[in-house]
């Protein structure tokens, strides 16, 4: 678990607490997936450089030319 500190106002905030899609004012749930999945606490539930690579946000900007080889 991660530490919980009070801020430069004295709250104390528990992680969970909000939307990843508020707090990154974006609509697109495939990056916020990507993002979720990056930060993910855990490291044996966080995703893989290999998996980040294979990840639908990521593929889908890959040019034609090289999504060919994924």
């Amino acid at each position: 678990m991660p530490k919980l500190v009070p801020n430069s106002h004295g709250k104390v905030r528990k992680p969970g607490t909000k939307v990843l899609d508020d707090i990154l004012e974006c609509s697109d749930q495939s990056f916020v997936n990507f993002v979720e999945r990056c930060l993910e606490w855990d490291p044996d539930k966080r995703m893989s450089p290999d998996e980040a690579i294979r990840h639908q946000w990521i593929l889908e900007g890959l040019p034609p030319k090289v999504l060919v080889h994924h």
